[in-house]
């Protein structure tokens, strides 16, 4: 029988990674912006955890797109933030990404996994638990939290998920989660910078069929 494991950050993983499926929940920023992107055709997507290594990536492959931040702020030289209003209407397709976030990127390198390892939000919720389900492994749903902490809106995508796991999601619990996430202080921040457009997309639950898997230290989208 399939175990279902919720962690609400990064730092509860277990060391080494147990056996399962393990899914990296980071709602702002990492984890929407992956399937924004390949949404709009990326080929690959490498996180990285060091700058200057993602720089040196880019420097080696000419048509590699550099998407980053480092303490929710922009990376000298990269092309763009990982929030998908800022490349919503760049022509990315069929192009690789190196992908450098404080706390997304950070999840996937320090798990020590590179294989099994799979890419949830809000906005595939439904989908990344429809692919779990068929899969008959335990299931760890770990939020990236901030610096070892829990924070609201990766707690929302945890249940969300879960919430489809267990078929126990009601309309009434739908509608709190959406206002965990308005209310978090995440959420506070892209208002002030002018992108809550961002934030009303990641309210659109379960609106990508796009689930990203590891493989080999690269995410690609997950074949069904």
């Amino acid at each position: 029988m399939t175990t279902i494991h919720t962690l609400d950050c990064l730092e509860a993983l277990p060391s080494p990674a147990p056996n399962g499926d393990i899914v990296i929940i980071d709602v702002i920023m990492a984890s929407t912006a992956i399937v924004s992107l390949f949404e709009q055709g990326v080929t690959s997507v490498t996180p990285y955890e060091d700058i200057d290594a993602a720089r040196s990536h880019a420097a080696e492959h000419e048509t590699t797109i550099l998407v980053g931040e480092d303490g929710g702020a922009p990376i000298d030289g990269f092309d763009y933030v990982p929030l998908p209003g800022t490349f919503v209407d760049a022509d990315l397709a069929d192009r690789p990404v190196a992908l450098r976030s404080s706390n997304g990127t950070r999840g996937i390198i320090r798990s020590g996994v590179s294989h099994n390892l799979f890419i949830g939000t809000t906005v595939n919720a439904a989908a990344v638990a429809s692919l779990l389900d068929s899969r008959n492994n335990d299931i760890w749903l770990v939020g990236a939290g901030r610096q070892g902490s829990p924070v609201a809106e990766d707690s929302a995508g945890v249940r969300l998920i879960e919430g489809h796991l267990r078929d126990d999601l009601t309309g009434t619990e739908r509608a709190e989660l959406k206002d965990q996430i308005r209310n978090s202080l995440t959420a506070e921040w892209l208002r002030s910078i002018g992108l809550e457009e961002d934030l009303e997309r990641l309210l659109r639950f379960s609106s990508s069929d796009m689930v990203p898997v590891l493989r080999n230290g690269t995410l690609y989208p997950a074949k069904p």
